[in-house]
């Protein structure tokens, strides 16, 4: 339908009128409570990982690691939380992404090699990368990138001048260079902690605000 990943409520209330689309109220002290058992269950499988965002972390595992290995790590999680989940196995961070998106339309596992990368990212556009934002992404379009292929077949020196270090970056990590490293110290280095759900209606009541911005604070205050 057109509607993307956090977009408030008002921007889009029309077309969930018109789509009849059923609108559930989220819980998300259950949420950060599952996120953290399953982070939990990922450390012990795997030893130190990088806990990117509330429902996503990198870590790295041996060269020789299998298919079966990993579904025996998903399959580890969802035995001890009861929540599945999807892995994506690849040389860099950000293709181990693309990997992830692939393994939740599969089994939940995907172990990506660069050949196969190189294949499938004639079917990618661009503003499906990590890192590639709306204004890099649109311009590209402008020259006629359209495709994560079409990116990949710039020259690197071109990609350095037109996008800056960033745009390199990218650049190396879609080519199977890591250069976007696993930051053992995450936590530590953190610079902002946000705490940022809203209402699910509109409100005028001052305890209301004093209650949310008093639960807001103590949430980052554990953080």
């Amino acid at each position: 339908m057109g509607i993307a990943m956090g977009v408030p409520l008002f921007q889009v209330k029309d077309i969930c009128i018109k789509e009849k689309v059923t609108l559930l109220s989220g819980n998300i002290t259950l949420y950060r409570d599952i996120s953290s058992r399953v982070m939990q269950v990922l450390a012990q499988e795997v030893g130190e990982c990088e806990i990117y965002s509330i429902d996503e972390a990198f870590f790295t595992l041996p060269d020789d690691v299998t298919e079966a290995d990993v579904h025996s790590i998903r399959n580890r999680v969802m035995k001890q939380v009861g929540i599945p989940v999807s892995i994506g196995v690849a040389k860099t961070k950000t293709l181990a992404k693309q990997a992830s998106s692939i393994g939740k339309k599969g089994d939940g596992v995907c172990m990506l090699t660069q050949k196969d990368w190189e294949e499938r990212a004639k079917e990618v556009r661009c503003g499906e990368i990590w890192g590639l934002g709306r204004q890099t992404t649109t311009k590209l379009g402008e020259q006629g990138i359209r495709m994560v292929s079409d990116y990949m077949s710039l020259d690197r020196g071109l990609v350095s001048r037109l996008y800056g270090v960033s745009g390199e970056r990218i650049y190396d990590e879609l080519h199977g260079v890591s250069v976007v490293r696993i930051d053992r110290n995450s936590e530590a280095s953190r610079k902002s902690i946000a705490s940022t759900r809203s209402f699910a209606k509109t409100t005028k009541s001052l305890t209301d605000l004093e209650s949310a911005v008093a639960g807001h604070v103590t949430h980052c205050a554990e953080n």
